[in-house]
């Protein structure tokens, strides 16, 4: 179990999107004992807490592609990527790691958004691309891997637990309030449906979402 993040800046500075970002990783460090890191790219902050399973000497995160364009944080285990490492290496990749990791980022490279169709297993995945200035998340088709996001008019944050947003410390401004809603249906149905959860500005991604 490792423990991913994000948080993409629209207006603030990125002096506070480095505050939060290590807050992020405090509240997730126990899903990721082995490795807490960060990296900032433009307007982008990524950060992993990592519990070691494949490659545990070289297999660090965040990890960026030879041309230094993308970067990724992953959460899960891909059955099927020696196969798709040799496949990629056909085509002409090289690797550097020997992580599931890196198979997956160069694979999102090689078929772009199709990419998770070629994926056996589970995941949830943050890639930031520097030229194009954007985020591709992706998760699992059964959402074994959890993801959540925050959005407002300042920032987007990403995270694989809700908690680890919503206890960040109060001076940050996150508009957190309640979702009633949300806390009826677990009462209900003892979960929250589609893509809500009891905080009004928190929403799960949707599995096998790209």
């Amino acid at each position: 179990m490792c423990g991913i993040a994000a948080i993409y800046n629209i207006k603030e500075s990125k002096k506070d999107n480095l505050t939060i970002i290590r807050q992020i990783l405090q509240n997730i460090s126990h899903r990721g004992p082995d490795q807490q890191n960060h990296i900032s790219v433009n307007q982008c902050y990524l950060g992993i807490a990592r519990l070691s399973i494949i490659d545990l000497k070289n297999g660090s995160q965040p990890i960026v592609d030879s041309t230094k364009r993308f970067h990724i944080v992953f959460n899960g285990e891909i059955y099927n990527y020696l196969f798709l490492k040799k496949e990629l290496e056909n085509l002409n990749y090289n690797f550097n790691t020997n992580s599931d990791t890196e198979v997956v980022l160069y694979s999102y490279i090689q078929w772009g958004e199709k990419f998770a169709e070629k994926l056996d297993g589970m995941f949830s995945i943050i890639i930031y691309d520097k030229i194009n200035n954007e985020l591709i998340i992706c998760r699992d088709r059964f959402g074994k891997k959890p993801l959540y996001y925050y959005k407002d008019d300042k920032k987007i944050i990403v995270c694989s637990e809700v908690q680890a947003i919503s206890n960040l410390k109060k001076e940050n401004l996150l508009d957190l309030r309640l979702n009633n809603q949300g806390y009826w249906d677990y009462l209900t149905y003892r979960y929250i449906p589609g893509n809500q959860t009891s905080y009004k500005n928190i929403f799960k991604f949707d599995r096998g979402s790209v």
